[in-house]
């Protein structure tokens, strides 16, 4: 859901996401905005089904309304209830 609050009104911005290509209501997991791309970061959490037990890492690009897998060489192991933080000095996405 997306909150205007001059508007004062939540506008729905249901689109399949990580949760229906995973097979799973996806709990614990991790999310920060990356100003600087302009997209949301997704990391960790579980109750899915996955090789990893995991959903892994996934991008929320609100302009378009579309969730994107991450496929990286290297991801952390998998979490749930971690902490992201986007570092805009160093234009990067910390997990704690």
């Amino acid at each position: 859901f997306r909150y205007d609050p001059k508007a004062r009104e939540w506008t729905d911005l249901r689109r399949p996401g990580p949760e229906g290509a995973l097979g799973g209501a996806l709990l614990w997991s991790s999310m920060s905005y990356d100003a600087d791309a302009k997209r949301f970061v997704l990391f960790g959490g579980g109750n899915v089904q996955t090789r990893r037990g995991d959903p892994g890492t996934w991008t929320f690009d609100p302009e378009a309304r579309r969730w994107d897998r991450v496929t990286a060489a290297n991801e952390p192991p998998p979490r749930a209830n971690s902490r992201l933080m986007y570092d805009p000095a160093n234009k990067r996405t910390v997990l704690f």
